[in-house]
């Protein structure tokens, strides 16, 4: 299939759907009880849901997968296939189980030479901003996704990402950020709930041109979130409007100084 678009709204749940396919390779085999799958496809995927654009808007997806059904066992198996988002590489596979409780196991990682597989993830907007920046670093994410599809409970989800040898620089002002590393985590616990939820950045470290800056984050119990925070860092006043190119500022002069330990519980329901 070539050039073909796929458009489809539903106003039961207000949900508008548009897919360019600019090219798909099928091949299809039914033996008895099992189907198997095979697509190589690429197309450009919008998804809008009550009237406003979300993350999946314009994005240039490629699928390289291997499918076989089970219609006795009401099983989909994912073979070992690969994911392409905005010029971002993935390797993903796993379980989706449809009988009388449907279930999915699926694991996702990928690795790439620089934050591309990042802003792959960024809103559509800020795209053109951070694509402006020259960067590399050794970026890994990797992430395992188990749960019930039927009970529209949180799905437990242990996630790892982070960047070694990193580096950022502004390709107008040639201000830049070297020794850029990082690890991070997201997992919902189990079982998987907001109360459970943690989010960690840690051994977060990058050297400006001059100075330096360190910080740990977690973040617990998304629920309540419990946030501890911890900051050092000690840069120049004028790198800083030059790097982030910030405007209506110039001329500046001095350094910044800043040890920070924060730590807070913030309770959503009284903020509502």
């Amino acid at each position: 299939m070539k050039e073909i678009d796929l458009h489809k709204i539903s106003e039961a749940t207000d949900t508008d759907i548009d897919a360019f396919i600019t090219q798909a390779n099928i091949r299809l085999a039914v033996q008895g009880e099992s189907t198997e799958l095979d697509l190589d496809a690429a197309f450009e995927l919008s998804l809008i849901l009550s009237g406003d654009t979300t993350y999946l808007n314009h994005k240039h997806i490629a699928v390289d997968t291997k499918l076989d059904y089970d219609d006795t066992a009401k099983r989909l198996v994912v073979a070992p296939s690969v994911l392409d988002l905005e010029g971002s590489t993935f390797q993903a596979e796993g379980i989706l189980d449809l009988a009388d409780y449907p279930f999915i196991d699926l694991q996702v990682a990928g690795t790439k030479p620089n934050f591309d597989m990042l802003i792959a993830f960024a809103p559509d907007d800020l795209i053109p901003t951070l694509s402006s920046y020259d960067n590399q670093g050794e970026v890994f994410f990797e992430a395992k996704v188990v749960g019930s599809l039927s009970d529209g409970a949180l799905k437990q989800i242990d996630a790892k990402f982070g960047c070694t040898q990193g580096m950022i620089k502004n390709n107008q002002t040639t201000r830049s950020l070297e020794d850029l590393a990082f690890n991070g985590y997201l997992r919902t616990g189990s079982p998987a709930t907001l109360e459970n939820m943690a989010f960690g950045l840690q051994n977060f470290r990058a050297k400006p041109e001059t100075g330096q800056f360190e910080g740990d984050l977690t973040v617990e119990n998304f629920a309540s979130p419990d946030i501890d925070l911890q900051i050092r860092s000690a840069f120049d006043l004028n790198f800083l409007v030059d790097f982030f190119q910030l405007e209506g500022l110039s001329d500046l002069s001095g350094s910044v100084n800043m040890t920070m330990n924060f730590h807070d519980i913030i309770d959503l329901d009284e903020n509502e």
